[in-house]
């Protein structure tokens, strides 16, 4: 099992560009700025993390998992970083 195939290698090139948390080796990412979060780690304050963004990454992985509905139901603008995807929406609603 390979972890780069399971998101198609997206959260670690996103971690080595803009990781906001420490890597194995002690390093922040090379773009690490204090107003994009990207982490591993898991947060306490994730509700909160959300609620405050105004765009939140869905990337691949196991799925969706619930990310897309999270990031919609706390006001945050869905990135869909994906390739192949097809999302149903209600009739009279585009996504552009």
């Amino acid at each position: 099992f390979c972890l780069s195939r399971y998101s198609m290698g997206i959260r670690q090139k996103l971690a080595r560009e803009f990781g906001s948390s420490l890597n194995k080796d002690g390093v922040l990412g090379k773009n690490s700025t204090n107003d994009v979060i990207v982490t591993s780690v898991r947060s306490n304050t994730y509700s909160e993390e959300l609620g405050s963004s105004k765009f939140c990454g869905v990337l691949p992985g196991d799925g969706w998992s619930g990310r897309m509905e999270d990031s919609i139901l706390h006001g945050c603008i869905p990135v869909i970083i994906q390739v192949w995807i097809h999302i149903l929406t209600q009739p009279g609603c585009q996504i552009i």
